[in-house]
Parts: C-alpha cells; structure tokens; sequence
C-alpha cells in the first residue's frame, strides 16, 4: 500500500529536473554589445541629435519606450507582457552603446539579483534567451534608422 502511495514521487521527481533543465538551458551569458559607431555604418556624420532620435525611432519600432533621459544618455525599457527590460543608451554624434540595467521576469542570475536598481556588474550573469533577440532587433533597428538618418543628410 506504501508503495503504490509513493509511485507518483518519481514521475514527479523526473519532471522537475527535467523542466528545470529547460529553464537552464534557455538561459545564456548577459554580453553588453560593442559600440556602434555611426562612421562604420556609413561615412555621413550625423548630429547627436539626429543619433538620439534614430535611437529613439529604432526602438519604438519594437516596443521600446523611453523611459528617462539625460545629456548624453536615454534609458529604454520595453515592456511584453510579464516580461520587463531597461537599458541605458549612452549616445554621441559619434554612435551609442547599450548596456544592461535591469530586468524582471527574465530569470536574471547574476551580481544584483534580485536588487531594484541597476545591476552593478554583468560579468557571468545570466538572463533568458529571448533577451539576446530582443536585443538584436533593438541594434538592427537603430542602426537602420541611423542610415535612414545619414543617407538624408547627403
């Protein structure tokens, strides 16, 4: 009788660790691309005004929302259902930079977890996938705003 009380702790046992796997196996290292500068794109100098709004228009293409802004720096966070990302955009007539500042419900493993503000290092954090895509259309989608930008120019 014991037994057959205890034959459901195995299945149960195996579906966890092999769900938690999946959940591991999604997550992938947090890597802040390299600055893009606006000259490898093509050889028009914009303005940083002209940057900032190419960074702007690019991101609204895919969600993004400006969030807060300085001299010099937009924050975007996007925002998809339970999902929430924000980043920091240094920018100059030169180009822009995208670095990490938080996110929530993206299994964010690393230095800050779990902390309200930015994190403080990314180095071996860790975040969901879909991050990656996300930020690889954000990148596509500037950039392409930016050669919008440059090719207006001439």
């Amino acid at each position: 009788m014991m037994l057959k009380r205890l034959s459901w702790v195995a299945p149960l046992a195996l579906a966890l660790s092999v769900s938690s796997a999946a959940i591991a196996a999604r997550q992938v290292p947090i890597v802040n691309p390299q600055p893009v500068a606006v000259s490898s794109l093509n050889a028009t100098k914009l303005t940083a005004r002209q940057v900032r709004a190419a960074i702007i228009a690019g991101g609204a293409i895919h969600g993004w929302m400006l969030k807060n802004e300085d001299t010099g720096k937009l924050v975007l966070k996007l925002e998809k259902g339970k999902y929430y990302v924000e980043l920091n955009l240094p920018y100059s007539a030169d180009g822009y930079r995208i670095e990490y500042v938080r996110s929530e419900n993206l299994n964010y493993e690393g230095p800050g977890a779990g902390a309200s503000g930015p994190a403080q290092s990314i180095e071996g954090a860790t975040i969901h996938s879909g991050y990656g895509r996300w930020l690889e259309n954000l990148t596509r989608a500037i950039n392409s705003q930016i050669a919008a930008a440059q090719a207006d120019s001439q």
